[in-house]
């Protein structure tokens, strides 16, 4: 079966989170042959890459561990485009729900995930964080516009997009962020 997304996951001196993610992409409803997952290190080398080669054994889906130097998470996507066999990429920094957003796919549209902040301590879930405010304020009527809808296309996260729109375009790795 094809790779039908490329999750493309920069990292730069990893923490548990980076765990969770990549747990939350093995409890992923998706058939692990359906998608691939690219980790592109882009901070100090090590003590990091030695952890994440000895870690990813554990998970099912197929992955690839990639090194970006010089160092930045622009840098980090545009290797992982590069790499990329999924007909659709999506960027991740936490976790998405990649069959929801295989389901609304198509060849020319963004498909977006909302974005839920949860605590910690209490798993208690709200929508303060400003891509979910996007993603309630989205206007597609309006989708000419992109001054009233650019909070929703601020962020490369939580979106699927088709390989193919992509069109050769990459990340400007003179910003930062």
């Amino acid at each position: 079966m094809a790779t039908k997304i490329s999750v493309i996951i920069p990292t730069y001196a990893p923490k548990d989170y980076l765990w969770e993610c990549l747990g939350s992409l093995e409890n992923q409803t998706l058939s692990k042959d359906e998608f691939e997952v690219i980790l592109v290190l882009n901070g100090e080398r090590e003590p990091y890459e030695s952890l994440i080669q000895k870690k990813l054994p554990e998970y099912s889906f197929n992955s690839t561990l990639l090194y970006s130097t010089p160092n930045g998470v622009s840098r980090a996507r545009n290797l992982g485009m590069e790499k990329a066999q999924g007909c659709h990429i999506c960027f991740i920094d936490d976790d998405d729900y990649l069959e929801d957003l295989l389901s609304k796919a198509c060849d020319n549209g963004i498909v977006e995930a909302n974005v839920k902040d949860v605590d910690e301590v209490t798993r208690e879930e709200s929508e303060q964080h400003f891509l979910s405010r996007a993603y309630k304020n989205y206007q597609p009527e309006k989708e000419s516009s992109l001054f009233v809808n650019r909070s929703f296309f601020s962020s490369a996260c939580c979106k699927l997009l088709p390989k193919n729109c992509i069109n050769g375009q990459r990340f400007d790795t003179n910003i930062k962020r």
